[in-house]
């Protein structure tokens, strides 16, 4: 498949907790500015999207704050699953911070897993942690 990222959500995000998902995003967005340029960049009251300048794009990562309509989940399951294959390109690292941002804010909302090793979310890990002043680690849950 690629270099991937995968993502669980089981329900929809607290409002309180999504605006802080959003507002720390666009503090990580601020801080990979400029050596990662990010395109078709939504970040809103109901969706994160994004995907990398081209040609450093890849696919768009999307992330919803509502749960998906049980038509688009998988068939007899809680949970609305997800992937972005970003192929290692430079706004990869956008989206293993927002992923890493979202699980620690609501961890019972989404889970994450990845292609990746723990090597490569280093990154992510140090720019959430000093960027947005939280205490996440590599975990992935799925």
């Amino acid at each position: 498949m690629g270099y991937t990222h995968y993502w669980r959500q089981y329900d929809g995000f607290n409002s309180d907790k999504w605006d802080a998902l959003v507002q720390h995003s666009l503090y990580l967005q601020a801080a990979v500015y400029p050596s990662t340029k990010l395109a078709d960049v939504e970040m809103s009251d109901f969706q994160i999207s994004f995907n990398g300048v081209s040609p450093q794009n890849h696919e768009t990562f999307i992330l919803d704050r509502a749960m998906q309509p049980p038509n688009l989940r998988l068939p007899e399951k809680d949970h609305f699953f997800n992937f972005c294959k970003t192929a290692q390109k430079p706004y990869d690292l956008m989206v293993m911070c927002v992923l890493l941002v979202a699980n620690a804010l609501e961890p019972d909302v989404i889970t994450y897993a990845t292609d990746g090793a723990e090597s490569d979310w280093q990154p992510a890990v140090d720019l959430v942690n000093k960027v947005c002043n939280l205490d996440v680690s590599f975990n992935p849950n799925d």
